[in-house]
């Protein structure tokens, strides 16, 4: 039932989001992205992972994006950067921290 959200108290009208993070790597790499796309919709971003320590890894991302709007002076601008940490003292314990911005 579509109101069933409302009437009932569960779930949500509008919908979820699973936010997934990209997992720090024990090799170093590097990812990128550039785009352009319809009204001038710019978009880059740079990722770097890979090993801190013996038993650290950890993964940086930033990206930006700019324009994109069929709006005049409605052009949106996006910045963000996201980080984690992996640490595993042993082969049975992990621990992990991240961050966004």
């Amino acid at each position: 039932m579509l109101l069933s959200p409302m009437l009932a108290g569960e779930g949500g009208t509008a919908g979820t989001v699973n936010y997934v993070s990209k997992t720090p790597r024990q090799q170093l790499g590097i990812d990128s992205l550039i785009s352009y796309g319809s009204f001038a919709a710019r978009r880059i971003g740079l990722g770097i992972t890979g090993p801190l320590g013996k038993n650290l890894m950890g993964r940086l991302d930033a990206s930006y994006s700019d324009g994109g709007g069929w709006v005049p002076r409605a052009d949106q601008k996006l910045r963000a950067m996201a980080s984690s940490l992996w640490w595993t003292p042993t082969s049975s314990l992990m621990f992990k921290a991240q961050g966004k911005y």
